[in-house]
């Protein structure tokens, strides 16, 4: 299906540039209210990758007190509405019910690296299952680019705990993607400079760089 008349009522957004009065929150909404709920099922996914961060940040807030991570957006669930669904269990992406019941009760005895593994390699098995040949690609792509990061911001910074947003929650190698390893030293001139702005503004970029070459 196509949506001509969705797109056009979208912002134009050009990477690294800035969007006057955009509503980030709004036009997600705007998208998933105008599209089929096959497609909507895809692009939870895109969303999940920020839901994911903030799962783990709950269960380790519930079990602990502390948050690990700032909180991740855009994401599909607010905070409240994870916290909720935490509660009650029910209607949780089937990848998440099934980490839950392995993992939920194990964050003070097994190390928090682990249990993040745990939850990634769960969300890319579904994704490699249920979803379409772009979205997953993408996701593919996002993460082997957050580990080339991750693993770059490691070496510079072996001291520093990581950021969520540069963690990599895989354990897939970043050399898979050669347009990846061709940003290394842009990507290196973004974690030295230790900005968070340029260094989201790069990967961003590189990102859109990805989109506009898929076919």
């Amino acid at each position: 299906m196509t949506y001509y008349y969705l797109i056009a009522t979208l912002p134009e957004i050009l990477p690294g540039g800035l969007t006057k009065d955009l509503d980030v929150s709004e036009t997600i909404d705007l998208i998933l209210t105008n599209i089929t709920s096959e497609d909507k099922s895809q692009i939870r996914y895109l969303l999940h990758i920020n839901d994911n961060i903030n799962l783990i940040n709950q269960l380790h807030k519930i079990k602990t007190g502390k948050q690990v991570y700032p909180e991740a957006s855009p994401s599909y669930y607010s905070t409240h509405e994870l916290r909720e669904l935490l509660r009650s269990k029910y209607e949780l992406p089937e990848y998440m019910s099934d980490f839950l019941v392995r993992f939920e009760d194990q964050f003070g005895s097994l190390p928090l690296s682990r249990i993040e593994e745990g939850l990634w390699h769960r969300f890319h098995a579904e994704v490699a299952d249920r979803c379409n040949g772009f979205i997953k690609a993408f996701i593919h792509f996002d993460m082997a680019l957050r580990t080339l990061v991750s693993h770059t911001n490691a070496k510079l910074f072996p001291e520093q705990k990581l950021d969520s947003q540069l963690a990599a929650g895989t354990n897939q190698d970043e050399n898979e993607y050669e347009e990846i390893t061709g940003h290394r030293d842009e990507l290196l001139e973004a974690l030295e400079s230790k900005q968070p702005k340029f260094i989201q503004i790069t990967m961003d970029k590189i990102r859109w760089e990805f989109c506009d070459r898929y076919e």
